[in-house]
């Protein structure tokens, strides 16, 4: 009796043993993290997936967090490595991506899941509190960076500026760890006397990977085209762009500085060949010549970007309304062409071509049979002198002669015979003609 009890509890330690070991066997599982978790609006967060397996057989993907309140950028898969969690040791797949929110309060993130064939792997969700933009007082907008700078470039004569001078501004902002859309425009005014210009934005993304940081810098390229207008002394005041500075956590300003613009008057009148009293020089006269430089500037310009635009689209008109022209108007312009053809091969004394011209026309005008000889042409009308120029024309191509054909006095009446295959004025009865290969001339 005492053997059994002893072999019950041997029995049942093996057994605790054998369960508590099958309870500390390894298991895949997957979660997340972000950083910070209680970001202000349009923040960057880092949100990092961590599937954590036993083996690399264990294979599949993450599937993609689907945010609707926030912007994600895909960062980066980090490649497998050995880690080490709670005295066990795993295989760490990471994927890693950017979140910007864009509703404050909170938001929450959907449970992050790792899959394949042969595993589905799901985690837990994650909520972020996101705080509100804070206001400015100078009542601009909204901006959240790590670093922010400010720079300009100038094309054009800046020391010698005349009315109707034209030079360009580029203004660039970048900002470190957001993206371009939330860049501001760069705020200018109006000048008076001076034509501004607002040329496209340009937006960008630049990412520097570096063994311990990975940086995200966005641009904002604008440019702007001054043209002067008249001439004077203007002032291009101060631009700046305040933001909130998230590693300090205040707001910060960058500038760009004023700038002073010299218009003198322009040279063209004050050196003018014409003897002139100061009396005689109006203030009309005086703004004519640049205004003229300007117009004849800008229509350079643009017919230098958009003329090939304009040809292609006038290309494109002409055979549309060529092929909806009325058929009366279309057979018009094809008998002009035609006309046009047919002199010059007439004056060129090249029989080939005149025959050949002949036959398209009668294509062309004569439907749905078209006569395929001279012959045959000829039978299209009852005009004598026609076919005796036809027969003629005949002669010098086939007959074997050394007779040389006289373009331009058979030119009136090839160009009669044109005329009557176009307006269809064709005789329908055969007429009894001679062989024309046996004309004698």
């Amino acid at each position: 009796m005492v053997k059994c009890f002893h072999f019950i509890l041997i029995l049942g330690g093996l057994l605790l043993v054998n369960i508590d070991g099958f309870s500390q066997e390894k298991q895949p599982f997957i979660e997340a993290e972000v950083l910070p978790q209680n970001p202000r609006l349009n923040q960057q967060v880092l949100y990092r997936l961590r599937f954590y397996r036993d083996s690399h057989l264990q294979r599949g993907y993450f599937l993609t967090p689907e945010i609707p309140q926030a912007i994600i950028r895909l960062k980066q898969n980090l490649e497998p490595r050995q880690v080490e969690v709670q005295g066990q040791r795993y295989e760490l797949v990471e994927q890693q991506y950017y979140l910007y929110p864009q509703t404050s309060g909170q938001l929450k993130l959907p449970a992050p899941v790792f899959s394949s064939q042969e595993l589905y792997i799901k985690g837990k969700p994650t909520i972020l509190q996101v705080r509100p933009a804070l206001k400015q007082n100078d009542g601009s907008s909204w901006l959240i960076a790590d670093e922010l700078s400010l720079s300009e470039q100038w094309q054009g004569d800046m020391a010698d500026l005349q009315p109707g001078s034209i030079i360009e501004r580029e203004i660039t902002l970048r900002a470190k760890n957001t993206l371009g859309l939330f860049l501001p425009e760069v705020p200018l005014d109006d000048i008076r006397g001076i034509d501004l210009q607002r040329l496209p934005v340009k937006l960008s993304q630049q990412e520097f990977k570096q063994e311990s940081n990975h940086e995200i810098w966005a641009e904002r390229i604008e440019k702007f085209r001054y043209i002067v207008q008249q001439p004077g002394i203007y002032t291009l005041p101060k631009i700046s762009i305040s933001y909130w500075h998230n590693p300090l956590g205040q707001f910060q300003q960058v500038y760009l500085p004023k700038h002073i613009l010299r218009v003198n008057p322009d040279k063209q009148i004050q050196h003018s060949t014409t003897p002139m009293t100061k009396s005689s020089v109006t203030k009309n006269t005086t703004k004519a010549a640049p205004i003229e430089y300007f117009n004849q500037s800008l229509l350079f310009e643009f017919l230098y970007k958009y003329l090939p635009l304009i040809v292609l689209l006038g290309i494109s008109l002409f055979i549309v309304i060529f092929y909806r022209l009325p058929k009366k108007i279309k057979r018009r312009l094809q008998l002009l062409r035609l006309t046009i053809q047919l002199k010059s091969a007439c004056q060129n004394n090249n029989p080939i071509k005149v025959k050949e011209l002949l036959f398209y026309s009668a294509q062309l005008f004569i439907q749905p049979y078209p006569p395929q000889s001279l012959l045959a042409l000829a039978r299209l009308t009852e005009d004598s002198n026609i076919q005796q120029s036809l027969g003629q024309l005949d002669h010098v191509l086939y007959a074997n002669t050394s007779v040389t054909w006289q373009g331009k006095q058979a030119l009136p009446l090839l160009l009669k015979f044109l005329h009557v295959l176009a307006t269809n004025k064709t005789s329908t009865q055969e007429s009894a003609l001679l062989a024309f290969w046996k004309i004698q001339h």
